[in-house]
């Protein structure tokens, strides 16, 4: 609906109380789920898998910003006490390493 906020979720299944293949799987059941969230050690390690998330990523920042009023898109992320770190470096690493650059402005907008 339209109280939902766009996020992408990054789970590492191998730490934390190693929730996160379970939370993956029940993610899978749903359409809406599937495709925004990811094992992160196959986001950083595994080239098709950066891609898809990039793709996903630039979805849900377009999709924050066509909600107008400040919307700003969510990082979901879980596993142990490093994954947020990470998480914020596959963030990076997919909106700077992209095919295409982002203007400066549009990530001041996302990380006022």
């Amino acid at each position: 609906g339209d109280d939902e906020v766009p996020l992408v979720g990054l789970l590492n299944v191998h730490s934390g109380n190693k929730m996160g293949a379970m939370i993956l799987q029940e993610a899978s059941r749903f359409s809406a789920w599937r495709e925004r969230f990811f094992d992160i050690v196959q986001v950083a390690t595994l080239a098709a898998v950066a891609a898809t998330f990039r793709r996903q990523l630039l979805a849900v920042m377009d999709e924050a910003q066509n909600r107008g009023g400040g919307c700003r898109p969510r990082l979901l992320c879980g596993g142990g006490d490093g994954t947020a770190s990470f998480a914020l470096w596959c963030v990076f690493r997919a909106l700077l390493l992209g095919e295409a650059a982002l203007p400066d402005d549009y990530l001041q907008h996302l990380f006022p």
